[in-house]
């Protein structure tokens, strides 16, 4: 019995330009232990993957810590400025 791919079919739609750059690049990976290259479905597999793991590890901890930072300027302030000079209350 076959078992079911866990892979979903998804259509890309994109330049001419955007796939002949793919193509490009891809082929630059082949050589002597890959001589037909990858092909392009698992050069976009990849290049999703390398992203999905830069945006964990540099973005969404930047983003925190703007959140985090952001948080602590919430409050309101304890003073107020009129034409320049702190009145408290």
């Amino acid at each position: 019995m076959a078992k079911r791919s866990t892979l979903q079919q998804y259509c890309l739609k994109a330049p001419s330009e955007l796939f002949s750059e793919i193509d490009k690049n891809r082929m630059l990976l082949a050589g002597i232990s890959n001589v037909s290259g990858t092909t392009r479905a698992d050069y976009i597999r990849d290049a999703i993957e390398h992203y999905n793991r830069y945006f964990t590890e540099v973005v969404e901890r930047k983003v925190k810590r703007f959140k985090t930072i952001e948080d602590e300027f919430d409050d309101v302030s304890g003073f107020y400025y009129d034409n320049g000079v702190d009145v408290r209350w």
